[in-house]
């Protein structure tokens, strides 16, 4: 599934619980990352995480946070976000790629846009997602 900006503000601001700011730079770091893709899996080219895979929207280290991605459904959008939530309180921006490269700044004015007319995506119908 891919979500739109305003879909993933939402879930910032309302499953994330960033504030303004910090939810813009998520949205936008989340573009970045995995173009609005929940399914997308990626692998690490460089540093320490060499090899590994990246989960879901977010972009979640398997290497870093592989516990979360057993306890929760990766390519779930709602747990996913979650997921980022628990990785931004632990190491901050910091552990995402796209923001330490500064790809995350391309999609600052879409994610603007987007905080200011976020709505709610659609919830997956698949029997592992737990409504909040």
């Amino acid at each position: 599934m891919i979500l739109s900006p305003h879909e993933i503000a939402w879930l910032a601001l309302h499953i994330g619980g960033w504030r303004l700011k910090n939810a813009t730079k998520m949205v936008a770091v989340a573009l970045a990352e995995s173009g609005g893709n929940t399914d997308v899996m990626g692998r690490s080219e460089t540093g320490e995480n060499l090899g590994q895979r990246d989960h879901g929207l977010f972009q979640i280290s398997g290497r870093w946070h592989g516990d979360a991605l057993q306890q929760f459904s990766w390519r779930d959008p709602y747990d996913n976000t979650r997921m980022a939530r628990l990785v931004w309180e632990a190491q901050g921006f910091e552990a995402w790629s796209a923001y330490n490269s500064g790809d995350y700044e391309k999609y600052m004015p879409d994610a603007e846009h987007a905080i200011a007319f976020p709505f709610e995506p659609a919830h997956p119908s698949t029997p592992w997602h737990v409504e909040v």
